[in-house]
């Protein structure tokens, strides 16, 4: 190239001065388009690589970083996915918790309320048979006395002594007739 601007340079000395130098003639144009070829050149080995390189590293990293995110994005729909199902079940076994906790103190209290229930039975039915022997024994205790007191009495009535056992028999069969009837 430095051939063809020196070829240029000793063919433009025998014209009107130096052509190529010229600002008027065609030789700005010349010096211009081989700056630029030059520089071209330059920096095609220089800075093109490197600078595509770059690009392309940071076109990966981007690429990579969307594909991360995307991947994080879903990875988070399914941990939010999971939670809502463990939460759902959490709220399902508090709630079954909670109904059997219920259902138990009822149950609890039937329990405690039945037990009440037979206790009072049972202290009733103790009241009744304590009752029923005190009758008993006031019945009995009545009958001796009154035996007792009937046959005092016929004595004093005969006025002398009667004989107790057959006067006793007596009255007892006579007692035994009327709590029969």
């Amino acid at each position: 190239m430095l051939e063809l601007a020196l070829i240029l340079a000793e063919h433009g000395e025998g014209h009107e001065g130096d052509a190529l130098l010229d600002p008027h003639s065609w030789g700005l144009v010349f010096w211009t388009a081989v700056t630029f070829l030059v520089v071209l050149a330059v920096l095609k080995k220089a800075a093109w690589g490197p600078i595509l390189e770059g690009l392309e590293k940071r076109e990966r990293t981007i690429a990579d970083a969307i594909a991360a995110a995307q991947k994080d994005r879903a990875d988070a729909a399914l941990v939010l996915e999971e939670h809502k199902k463990k939460l759902e079940a959490v709220r399902n076994e508090a709630q079954a918790i909670l109904n059997e906790t219920a259902s138990d103190a009822k149950h609890m209290m039937d329990e405690a309320h039945q037990k009440a229930q037979q206790e009072a039975e049972a202290t009733r039915q103790r009241a009744l048979k304590d009752i029923q022997l005190a009758k008993q024994k006031a019945v009995s205790e009545l009958r001796e006395e009154s035996v007792e007191l009937a046959v005092t009495l016929a004595e004093k009535v005969l006025g002398s002594e009667v004989d107790r056992a057959k006067q006793r028999r007596l009255v007892e069969d006579f007692l035994e007739k009327y709590e029969r009837n």
